[in-house]
């Protein structure tokens, strides 16, 4: 028993014209489906402000200078670093052994 089926050369290209219908008619402002009212009002009130990808704007192009407090206590934090660096390493190796 054969049912009468209308042809895929035919129901494909209605449903992409359909799609592309429903598509342009919300790109256009309104209602892209009959049930659903137009789009949302804008929200009152200013815009948020979004995140930028660009850096602040800087008072001058010169790099920013430690205090000689501030060096020693950097200088201080490296060394110890660099110390417990050589240590870890020296502990690899000698558990590789």
């Amino acid at each position: 028993m054969r049912r009468n089926r209308v042809p895929n050369w035919l129901t494909r290209p209605a449903a992409l014209i359909g799609a592309l219908a429903l598509l342009l008619a919300g790109c256009a402002n309104e209602g892209g489906l009959p049930f659903l009212g137009p789009t949302i009002p804008p929200s009152p009130g200013p815009q948020p402000d979004y995140p930028t990808l660009v850096s602040p704007p800087r008072d001058s192009e010169k790099p920013a200078i430690l205090t000689e407090a501030q060096r020693k206590d950097m200088e201080k934090e490296l060394d110890k670093a660099a110390v417990d660096r050589e240590a870890t390493i020296r502990r690899s190796l000698e558990k590789g052994r």
